[in-house]
């Protein structure tokens, strides 16, 4: 996937979680009930993405989980498919 370009700081949190965990918190704090499709992402950028490369495990400054973002944009919602 190459270097970062430097222009903006890595957006890093203290849990590595998988699209389809982010996609269906980010579902239950919108409280959208619609489901969440498995999809490939072809080429380079899909297989990087299946290999952790969009994530920086390393970089670990921010302690914020993304449930409490969600709970901060969103309000307390029902948080009941990420586990704690």
């Amino acid at each position: 996937m190459g270097e970062p370009a430097g222009r903006l700081p890595d957006m890093d949190r203290p849990q590595v979680l998988s699209s389809e965990r982010l996609a269906t918190a980010w579902l239950a704090a919108r409280r959208l009930d619609k489901p969440v499709l498995r999809l490939k992402l072809p080429g380079g950028a899909g297989r990087a993405w299946r290999q952790g490369d969009g994530t920086c495990p390393g970089h670990r400054r921010e302690r914020s989980t993304w449930r409490a973002w969600l709970a901060g944009k969103h309000g307390p919602g029902p948080f009941t498919t990420m586990a704690r």
